[in-house]
């Protein structure tokens, strides 16, 4: 997740458009699946994600995972078609009511 993007989803606003697509998006899954999720930086060496991240998997491997294709596009897709569906001033409203 880039610093951008969690900035945004801890703020609930972005002026960086790609960042705000994600932002309205995520807010969408939040609130229909009655989400309430909690973001943070995690120090490197504390951050089982940070490897995968920068494509060095040896430590995750190590400890079990299990390598999977993920099809990037079909994920933005999606994301995007729930930012969409939700639009900036439905997205807006749903993060007023969290507050």
């Amino acid at each position: 997740m880039t610093t951008t993007v969690r900035d945004a989803l801890i703020a609930g606003h972005t002026t960086n458009a790609r960042a705000k697509g994600i932002l309205v998006a995520t807010l969408g899954l939040e609130c229909e699946k009655q989400l309430t999720p909690w973001y943070a930086r995690v120090p490197t060496d504390s951050n089982l994600a940070d490897g995968p991240s920068r494509l060095k998997a040896e430590r995750v491997l190590q400890l079990g995972a299990c390598p999977c294709d993920v099809d990037v596009s079909q994920c933005w897709a999606a994301l995007l078609a729930y930012a969409e569906k939700w639009g900036e001033e439905q997205a807006t409203v749903q993060m007023r009511k969290k507050v």
